[in-house]
């Protein structure tokens, strides 16, 4: 169990922290690295763990960085150090490298990973094909899908709505009983990850729930592209009077009057599909 967990510089200063429980105040951060350093200076054998005034400093180095967790309990430091190992593994798996650029740049889906790997302290998932479960652009990295448009349905009587993402803008309709998601370009395989809270006053049961559970709907624009690869190679135009006519064809993708997709019932086994 870790009461935070934190990604530093060489220098120990935190690029990215996360606090699961507040037993152990972020400041204890800043203590690491000089720990660190007298171990060395005193050429005693540096461990994974470190225990100083009743904390554990629980670490890994990867190249310039280091990944810390703290705790202040009687801890499975093992589970940890694992924990901290698999980090490092999901976080490349994502962006390829891992190091000071690529933290600061995707800050935001590191934060959404770190909630999703931990709870209150305690491992949870840690592998990254459950952790992808992202809107995902299905189509070549050098298109571009234009206002993109995703409204989820939430129950009538939702409230309190709070919302986290990666990109775009996210508000909460409730005339239509949903939230909207719009991303203004969406770039062929990439990834991102939205998060929406919402209160509910009243409990129903789950029957009449399913039986009214609305598909996820789904507006864009895709240029230059086409879902059956069919290509036009020649155009001729016929004009009686010898209009002169320059041929032109113009590819693109949009959504139908009806494209949705709708989630598996929970004893189903399907996966979200195109309806």
């Amino acid at each position: 169990m870790a009461s935070l967990v934190a990604i530093l510089d060489l220098k120990g200063k935190p690029l990215i922290q996360r606090s699961y429980r507040d037993d152990v105040p972020a400041s204890y951060i800043e203590r690491f690295l000089p720990l660190l350093l007298d171990l060395e200076e005193e050429n005693q054998q540096v461990t994974p763990c470190i225990t100083s005034q009743g904390i554990n400093y629980m670490h890994i180095r990867h190249s310039n960085l280091y990944l810390l967790a703290l705790s202040k309990r009687n801890t499975n430091v093992s589970e940890v150090i694992i924990y901290l190992h698999r980090l490092i593994q999901v976080l490349i798996e994502y962006f390829k490298e891992l190091e000071e650029e690529s933290i600061r740049d995707n800050f935001v889906v590191i934060y959404e990973l770190l909630d999703e790997m931990m709870d209150f302290g305690f491992p949870q998932t840690t592998e990254s094909k459950i952790l992808q479960e992202y809107v995902k652009a299905q189509f070549k990295r050098r298109s571009t899908a234009n206002n993109v448009e995703i409204y989820v349905p939430v129950p009538d009587d939702a409230d309190s709505p709070k919302f986290r993402a990666s990109t775009g803008t996210v508000q909460y309709a409730p005339d239509k009983s949903a939230f909207v998601w719009k991303i203004k370009q969406l770039g062929g395989g990439r990834e991102f990850l939205m998060r929406a809270h919402f209160g509910l006053p009243s409990v129903k049961g789950e029957e009449s729930e399913a039986a009214k559970r609305a598909p996820i709907t789904v507006k864009f624009e895709i240029p230059y592209f086409t879902v059956s690869g069919i290509q036009v190679r020649y155009l001729k135009i016929v004009e009686k009077s010898g209009y002169q006519a320059l041929p032109w064809v113009r590819y693109i993708t949009q959504h139908g009057d009806d494209y949705s997709l709708r989630t598996a019932q929970e004893r189903g086994s399907a996966p979200i599909v195109p309806m």
